[in-house]
């Protein structure tokens, strides 16, 4: 008696229903990921911006420790890019990310108070505002830039 080999294997109907569900699995995954991407990267601006405003108060004391500061201590510091060696904070900090500059600062010139930065990255931009008593203000302008 000859018996028949049926091999065995899935239906073409149920590879399309599994990856069917893969897909929509897929769907519901990527923009949780893509946002927690997001997430990351305003974390890692916000502390490198943070960085960086420490960096920018050890430069304005020193320059008010051989002097009276002057407008023109501060006005190198705007559009700075940090991942540049040789950048007047480089002492202060360790270079930054690709394409990360400071993209503005306010000191008021009679105290050395630093009471605004604004750091960007190419994913990121974070503006950091400190008040009269020193309270931080963090936001992110023009997401997405």
């Amino acid at each position: 008696m000859r018996e028949k080999s049926r091999e065995k294997g899935y239906t073409l109907l149920e590879l399309t229903i599994v990856l069917a569900i893969l897909v929509i699995l897929m769907l519901a995954a990527v923009p949780h990921f893509q946002n927690l991407i997001s997430s990351a990267k305003r974390a890692a601006a916000l502390e490198e911006a943070q960085i960086t405003a420490d960096a920018v108060r050890l430069y304005i004391l020193d320059r008010q420790e051989e002097g009276e500061l002057k407008a023109r201590d501060i006005l190198p510091l705007i559009n700075l890019e940090l991942d540049q060696p040789g950048n007047i904070l480089e002492d202060y900090m360790s270079l930054g990310q690709e394409d990360a500059r400071i993209e503005t600062v306010v000191v008021d010139i009679a105290t050395g108070d630093l009471s605004q930065l604004t750091y960007r990255t190419p994913d990121c931009r974070v503006r950091l505002t400190w008040n009269s008593e020193g309270r931080l203000t963090v936001e992110y302008p023009q997401e997405g830039i």
